[in-house]
């Protein structure tokens, strides 16, 4: 038993030790633990599209790599402080700033031989991922190797274009597995709690707007613009809850306008009405999604596969592309007004003087980051001058190994309550790391996406006859 978790806790680490007898130069000491490296066989000359374990859309138009026959895609995918602890991957960047991470991400693709595939630049691969939150001005950052952490840097802008599907592919009723139209008999029920869907005798109540304006939408003269895209057929799921004409409006008269402007405006109107639903459009806007005409050339892989292979699961989403194989972050720069100044010393109290390895981080609690702190030379103290934190409620955590036996330590402080603190080291298991992990990294409230009861909301019945 103690072999088996000792393994596990190799795994977790990452670490280079003779014990865990890790040779993997592909991420030179960052340890993609077994069960989260997906592996896919694809072929050179198709277009695919594949759903991940933790279901992102991942886009590979046939022109990505210069290559024949069979390439070997290798994909990971992180997204809380428990997925970076376990690959010891950290969220700050080249010059050590804090850095809130969306998702980090491993990418790589070799031919029959084995031979590492560089990416077209021209037709790079391309990843949606989907979330209940979004994070204001979010970059892709990529990952460079160094002392055995990857070290985020080279940020560049997230995509940001839309790309148009054939409307009838998308679904803009009230009823979500509505395809054909159908002309409904109106139920004004006044003061009833919001739902997608309600149960009633013989019949399935809608809430949303009537479908008869929901038909026009379909006219061809929408083809093409920001009506035709999936971006829009997220937003109607959210008009049809706040049952405003109004607010589906000002998308038809906005359609020259950048989709995120159109949603400011609908923000404006629901945040004067007082609906409950106004926070929601402020959240999409944040995404700073721009116009159909900005798409680049992997739209046309993207019009294929979208409406076909994906699912939509979420509201929200963060779009990017892979440029070379390698390591990248959805990330954002924490703002200079929520930073403070790090002055605490941690001292590890051990059970063994033989220790082979130790290391201790600080995870924040309400935002999605993890960084490790220096060791004092010749001591068990680690100090964590000179950083930052843009959260003070944070969870030490400290793990080490004395090749036999591993053992870890947490304890929650506040920032700027004190300078020192002992942690004591003791027995641990891998389900327990895991679990107290899983605490951090919520979702931060003002990105929260939220369906709320609306008790102005009408209900329509479904017509079977039609």
């Amino acid at each position: 038993m103690e072999n088996k978790f000792y393994s596990l806790v190799c795994l977790f680490l990452g670490l280079v030790l003779t014990a865990c007898d890790n040779n993997d130069s592909r991420t030179e000491g960052v340890k993609i633990p077994e069960h989260k490296l997906q592996v896919f066989e694809i072929n050179a000359d198709s277009d695919t599209s594949i759903i991940t374990h933790n279901k992102a859309l991942l886009i590979v138009p046939h022109c990505a790599f210069e290559a024949e026959g069979k390439i070997r895609l290798e994909f990971a995918e992180f997204y809380n402080p428990a997925d970076f602890a376990e690959a010891r991957l950290t969220t700050t960047d080249s010059e050590g700033r804090v850095l809130e991470s969306a998702g980090m991400f491993y990418f790589s693709a070799t031919d029959e031989a084995g031979n590492l595939l560089d990416v077209n630049t021209d037709c790079q691969p391309l990843l949606r991922v989907g979330t209940s939150t979004i994070l204001p001005n979010a970059k892709r950052y990529s990952g460079k190797i160094e002392n055995g952490i990857v070290v985020w840097g080279e940020e560049e802008a997230m995509e940001k274009w839309l790309c148009p599907v054939p409307l009838k592919g998308l679904k803009l009723y009230a009823d979500p597995d509505k395809v054909y139209r159908a002309k409904p008999t109106k139920h004004a029920l006044k003061n009833q709690p919001e739902a997608i869907f309600m149960q009633d005798p013989g019949n399935l109540l809608f809430c949303g707007l009537e479908q008869e304006i929901v038909d026009t939408l379909y006219s061809p003269v929408f083809e093409n613009t920001l009506i035709a895209t999936i971006e829009f057929e997220l937003r109607m799921k959210i008009i049809h809850l706040s049952c405003s004409e109004e607010v589906l409006q000002i998308y038809l008269s906005n359609l020259d306008k950048n989709l995120w402007e159109a949603d400011l405006l609908a923000y404006e109107y629901l945040k004067e009405k007082n609906s409950p639903y106004a926070q929601n459009f402020f959240i999409f806007s944040e995404q700073k999604l721009t116009k159909v005409k900005n798409a680049n050339k992997v739209h046309e892989v993207y019009l294929k596969q979208i409406t076909t292979a994906y699912e939509v699961k979420e509201l929200l989403y963060y779009t990017m592309t892979f440029n070379s194989s390698g390591w990248f972050n959805c990330d954002a720069l924490s703002r200079d007004s929520e930073l403070f100044s790090l002055k605490e010393k941690i001292e590890l109290i051990a059970p063994s003087d033989k220790l082979e390895f130790v290391s201790v981080s600080l995870i924040q609690k309400k935002y999605n980051s993890l960084y490790n702190l220096s060791r004092v030379k010749g001591s068990l103290t680690f100090s964590a001058d000179g950083l930052v934190a843009a959260d003070r409620e944070v969870l030490v955590y400290a793990i080490a190994s004395d090749g036999n036996q591993s053992y870890t330590a947490t304890q929650e402080i506040t920032i700027g309550e004190k300078e020192n603190y002992q942690l004591k080291l003791e027995k641990s298991t891998f389900d327990v790391i895991k679990s107290k992990l899983s605490e951090y990294g919520q979702a931060r409230e003002e990105n929260r996406f939220n369906l709320v009861e609306n008790p102005a909301c009408c209900y329509y019945e479904y017509d079977y006859a039609h």
